[in-house]
């Protein structure tokens, strides 16, 4: 697949990636509203929308994958986007949080799907050389939605409340289903070294991961990262408004348009940086994710520590910016890492491991630590149940480096990068 096909391919799969994180970032933007209509504590808030979403995600991660390994990619976007819909229409008409959480658990399903199989075709789309690059661009339509979608989302929930907003989205998920399904053609699949381009069997292609040194290292690495970003990026609006004051409309535009537009330029920065520099050394796939992890600690710290709302945002601005340049060098290094008859289980289980500890474990820690020091602290418990998560950053940083050490021998270098 060649040219304008190719190009548009990329932006339909962009475009399915955009909407599903829309809904994992815009469901925190409506966590306030969300609570006070329901009437819910924070802990009752993490579990509701962190488990639910994350179980969805984690429980149809690995079928997805799995379908898209052996059967139609393109399907099985257009499946996951059309639960995702479904899912999200639900929740609009949720009465109580048991209604809520079984409706955000469909989003999640759908979300689970989301992902795994675009990866997949694009793997198959550019070799190791430029993938990074390709996914970067997914990562900033991504982002880009997200970061004009974040402040409409919270000027609209302030104007006609937040289960419009889910109508809305289920309504563009839905056209987007429909659309990926009529006009986004299958690409041919890589042939693998042995000359076969079927998919491995499960327990093959689990055993291969198992094996590899890098992924496994990359596998606690994820942990870490999502349970920390997990567990912030569900929590920061609400934080921003009882810490500093603010309406959801005016926290909406701050996350959504300066945080979003340094995790935006990050994304696409991230990838074009790392493919250069991964043509001296393939390791900047994971180097450039260790050292930004590293530079950003100092900053997300200040973001939750400062009393003033201007040096705060522009702390939460440098670091969201330093994290945003891991996202495309590690997706690279994930699907390098792995067999290329096993790319979308590979992205599945990395996915399980982020799904399980940042969508369960990371929102719902904040929730119950926020409870516990809120006789101490009160409004401001959020703050210091955030700041417990920086250790877990530094440890994912650590695991990153490790991956490294053995990321260049087990890394897929097809001949169409010129490799021996």
């Amino acid at each position: 697949m060649k040219g304008m096909r190719r190009w548009y391919t990329l932006f339909m799969i962009a475009m399915v990636a955009a909407i599903a994180e829309l809904y994992g970032v815009g469901i925190g933007i409506l966590a306030e509203l969300v609570k006070r209509d329901l009437a819910l504590s924070d802990t009752q808030v993490g579990v509701v929308i962190g488990m639910s979403l994350a179980v969805g995600s984690s429980l149809s991660s690995l079928p997805f994958s799995r379908w898209a390994d052996v059967g139609v990619r393109r399907t099985v976007l257009c499946v996951a986007a059309f639960v995702m819909a479904v899912g999200s229409v639900l929740a609009g008409l949720a009465q109580n949080a048991v209604q809520f959480g079984a409706s955000l658990t469909g989003v999640g399903v759908g979300m689970g799907g989301s992902g795994t199989p675009g990866r997949s075709m694009i793997a198959d789309l550019y070799p190791l050389s430029r993938r990074a690059t390709a996914l970067a661009v997914v990562g900033f339509a991504a982002t880009a939605a997200e970061t004009a979608g974040v402040a409409l989302i919270g000027y609209f929930a302030d104007t006609v409340g937040w289960r419009p907003v889910f109508w809305t989205l289920g309504g563009v998920a839905l056209v987007l289903a429909l659309a990926f399904r009529v006009s986004v053609p299958e690409p041919r699949r890589g042939v693998a070294a042995d000359g076969e381009s079927d998919a491995l069997p499960l327990r093959a292609a689990l055993q291969d991961l198992r094996g590899r040194r890098t992924f496994r290292h990359l596998v606690v690495a994820f942990f870490g990262l999502s349970f920390s970003i997990g567990g912030s990026f569900t929590w920061t609006a609400p934080y921003l408004m009882r810490a500093f004051d603010k309406s959801l409309t005016e926290v909406a535009a701050v996350v959504g348009l300066l945080m979003g537009g340094a995790v935006l330029s990050a994304m696409l920065a991230g990838g074009l940086i790392v493919d250069r520099l991964a043509k001296r050394d393939l390791r900047w796939h994971l180097w450039l994710p260790c050292l930004a992890t590293a530079a950003s600690l100092p900053f997300y710290t200040l973001y939750f520590l400062v009393p003033d709302f201007g040096f705060a945002i522009a702390s939460g601005v440098v670091a969201m910016f330093l994290l945003g340049l891991y996202s495309a060098p590690l997706e690279a290094a994930v699907i390098g890492s792995a067999h290329p008859r096993a790319r979308a289980i590979s992205l599945a289980v990395m996915g399980l491991a982020g799904g399980t500890t940042g969508g369960i474990l990371g929102p719902v820690t904040v929730g119950v630590v926020s409870d516990w020091l809120e006789p101490a602290y009160g409004a401001l418990s959020l703050r210091w149940a955030i700041i417990a998560l920086i250790p877990f950053y530094a440890w994912s940083g650590v695991h990153l480096w490790m991956a490294s050490r053995h990321y260049r021998d087990e890394a897929d270098t097809p001949a169409t990068d010129g490799r021996p």
